[in-house]
This record gives C-alpha cells, sequence and structure tokens, in this order.
C-alpha cells in the first residue's frame, strides 16, 4: 500500500512501488520529544531505480552545532505565521523553508536550552526549533531566528530532510518528525510553535549507513542544490 512519488521535470511523473520498509530496531513507537524518540527513523527500499538524473544526497553525520541553519524541503501545508496553516499539503507542490537548531533533547548544558525536559545524558539525536516572530519574539527557546524568512513544518511534512549547506554541497541533517501548536485549539503553523526531528549522526547515521552503504558507494554522494 506505499509507493513513493516523483516530480522529475513535472508534477507526479513517476510513482515507484515501494518493496519494503525498515524501521530502525528499537523504536517504541511515536513518542516526539519523549525518550526513544530518538529511534523515529525508517528507510524505504523501493522496487526499482529512480530515473537516471534523479539527485542523490549524502548524509552530514557531524556533530550539528546550535545555530545552525536548517532548510526544510516537503510537500506539507502552508500559511502565514499569524493565522497558521491554510492551504493543505499537496504531493505536486514543493515548498521550502528554513529555521534554526536551537535546542537538542536530552543532553547537557546549554544545547537543551535549560528546559527541563530536555535535559538528559543521551545522545544527541533530535533537534528542536521554534517559529519566531520576524521580530524574533514569541520564540520559546530563545536563540537566533532568520526574521521574516523563518519557517516551521506542517501536516504532510513528516519525514521529509532538513538539509544542511557544508562548503558549498547540500547534505541531508535530519528527517523532520514533528511540530507543536502553542494553543491547542488554534491552528497548527502559528508564531510561537515548536518543531523538530531526528538526526542523522551518531547511532542512526551508522544504522542507515550500514542499510544503503553499498548504494551510497555507487552512487554521487553529493546532489544539486534541494531547491
Amino acid at each position: 500500500d506505499v509507493s513513493f512519488n516523483l516530480n522529475f521535470g513535472g508534477d507526479l511523473t513517476h510513482r515507484i512501488d515501494v518493496a519494503a520498509i525498515l524501521v530502525k530496531p528499537g523504536y517504541p513507537g511515536f513518542r516526539g520529544i519523549k525518550p526513544g524518540g530518538e529511534h523515529d527513523i525508517a528507510l524505504v527500499r523501493l522496487k526499482w531505480p529512480v530515473p537516471p538524473g534523479v539527485p542523490v544526497y549524502g548524509l552530514f553525520t557531524n556533530e550539528l552545532p546550535r545555530g545552525a541553519i536548517l532548510s526544510f524541503v516537503g510537500y506539507g501545508g502552508s500559511g502565514n505565521g499569524d493565522t497558521g496553516v491554510s492551504i493543505g499539503g499537496n504531493p505536486a507542490v514543493k515548498r521550502l523553508g528554513q529555521n534554526v537548531a536551537d535546542c537538542f533533547a536530552f543532553t547537557l548544558g546549554p544545547d537543551n536550552c535549560r528546559m527541563t525536559p530536555l535535559i538528559g545524558v543521551g545522545p544527541r539525536a533530535l533537534y528542536l526549533f521554534d517559529f519566531d516572530r520576524p521580530d524574533g519574539s514569541n520564540g520559546p527557546m530563545g536563540g537566533p531566528t532568520l526574521g521574516a524568512t523563518e519557517a516551521t513544518l506542517a501536516g504532510g511534512d513528516s519525514g521529509s530532510p532538513a538539509f544542511v549547506q557544508i562548503s558549498g554541497q547540500w547534505r541531508i541533517a535530519g528527517v523532520n518528525t514533528f511540530v507543536s501548536n502553542p494553543d491547542p485549539k488554534g491552528k497548527p503553523g502559528r508564531y510561537g510553535s515548536v518543531g523538530g526531528g531526528v538526526l542523522l549522526a551518531g547511532e542512526n547515521g551508522e544504522w542507515v549507513r550500514a542499510v544503503i552503504g553499498p548504494l551510497l558507494s555507487r552512487r554521487a554522494e553529493v546532489g544539486p542544490s534541494p531547491r
């Protein structure tokens, strides 16, 4: 029942069936930023290769620093920070946005933004960001802001990549996983919300490379700009 869509030179040009879904060992079910959430990652194996020319991106497996700019690319909903999501996700409409890695869950020192639920001694495996107003206010995690260009996630973005640019090359640093709503009765995607995902460094990166390493060794590890 699972397939992989491509918009390669047009809208929904290819639909490739999935042959297998591989869930990272230790995944306890969706837990967000609770312990166990750092295992929230899976891979899909396609029944046949993607067409020639489709870019393949390597992983960023170094330690992601606080304040790093993350570039999101997904097919989820859209809207604005004042009123929230007003446009639904569309598998043929790619949306772009950026935010800053403000905190990391279950870490010590300033990396956890001194937020009690994020204090721990676990691996740096979950990243979080807040959605600031253009003037930098209303961000519960503090830290730097990108001003008017800052974005957050919306429904349909789960599983999308968070890119970083290193020496002019794009690499996937994480997988976007969750987003909160500052007002439980309001629309998602408003200023003050918090989102995040799973980093592809450390144990997660080792698992991914063990599964797909032989394939990556035969493909270019760095593709063109995700834009």
